[in-house]
């Protein structure tokens, strides 16, 4: 997956989410959309592990010995 799929696969997931969060839709077509965001959902963490893998290989060849691991939460 390169960036472009990445930021489309994070729009349609939004999308997802303010279609399940509204009161339009019917239970089939919640779970459909549910499923469907799972799957986006499972590829943007494949993609995201990727860029971190990358980014710790980038610090090691740099000499660099620690790595801090990026937790999100830290950053609310």
């Amino acid at each position: 997956m390169n960036n472009k799929n990445f930021e489309n696969n994070l729009k349609r997931l939004k999308e997802i989410s303010i279609k399940i969060d509204s009161d339009d839709l019917d239970f089939s077509n919640s779970i459909d959309l549910f499923e469907e965001g799972m799957l986006l959902t499972k590829k943007c963490r494949k993609f995201l592990n990727k860029a971190e893998l990358k980014i710790e290989k980038i610090i090691l060849e740099n000499d660099e010995v620690t790595l801090e691991k990026f937790n999100m939460d830290q950053e609310k």
